[in-house]
């Protein structure tokens, strides 16, 4: 019996041995993917980051140019009264 069990054992010991090196080197490649996903995400949220900014900055820089839209219109609106009161002073208009 124990003959037997120890050809059997002889014979699949070299697929056993080989079935680890197989894990062994797909537990390696999960590694490596790991690592490379650890580093994509990183890369992601920096550029989101810098996104972000830029974003802020252009609607911080919107609404700089709209005040200065707004100060514009205003200052148009106030030359044009100008010109409306110049032209109704002026006889025979």
């Amino acid at each position: 019996m124990i003959a037997p069990n120890t050809h059997q054992i002889t014979c699949i010991a070299p697929r056993i041995k080989q079935n680890q090196q197989k894990l062994q080197t797909e537990i390696s490649t999960i590694g490596s993917n790991a690592q490379l996903v650890v580093a994509d995400i990183a890369a992601v949220a920096d550029a989101q980051m810098k996104m972000q900014e830029t974003i802020q900055k252009s609607g911080q820089n919107l609404l700089s140019r709209l005040g200065i839209l707004g100060q514009h219109q205003q200052n148009l609106h106030i030359e044009i009264r100008a010109v409306q009161r110049n032209t109704q002073a002026v006889p025979g208009l």
